[in-house]
């Protein structure tokens, strides 16, 4: 994986809770190349987690995680779930809702709406353009699929 150092006020900043680091805190950028995955050093080269990286944004890192983990299917999948299952307990009478908000359920810069009326029986979730079926409406999870 390819790493990003930050520098000491991007790290304190990352480690106070906030989701971005912006160019003029980076101090390394390593071998990253637009839209990969990096682990984030910070200062001292002491992992704080991964990130999203970006060349062209002022916000060239997009923290994902406080883990130094893998960014892949099931990473994705833990994450949605886990806003679908939030939103399940805190959305009351609408079947046409934002299911996942970016930085507030941990999936920075992603957006992504439930619309009952696109799958009967199903509320689809649009992701990147395409249609998934996560939560049946008996709310039983039946997981993510196109």
């Amino acid at each position: 994986m390819p790493e990003a150092q930050v520098t000491k006020k991007g790290a304190d900043r990352l480690r106070a809770g906030h989701p971005w680091v912006f160019s003029s805190d980076v101090a390394d950028r390593g071998t990253a190349t637009p839209g990969s995955v990096v682990k984030v050093l910070d200062h001292r080269r002491r992992p704080l987690g991964v990130a999203h990286y970006s060349s062209t944004s002022q916000i060239t890192l997009r923290f994902l995680s406080s883990q130094v983990e893998p960014v892949d299917r099931a990473f994705f999948l833990r994450r949605l779930c886990a806003a679908a299952d939030h939103r399940q307990r805190v959305v009351r009478d609408s079947d046409s809702y934002r299911l996942v908000h970016a930085e507030g359920d941990f999936l920075p810069a992603l957006i992504a709406s439930i619309h009952s009326s696109w799958i009967p029986g199903d509320r689809g979730i649009v992701f990147a353009g395409r249609t998934y079926a996560c939560i049946s409406f008996s709310g039983r999870r039946r997981g993510l699929s196109p």
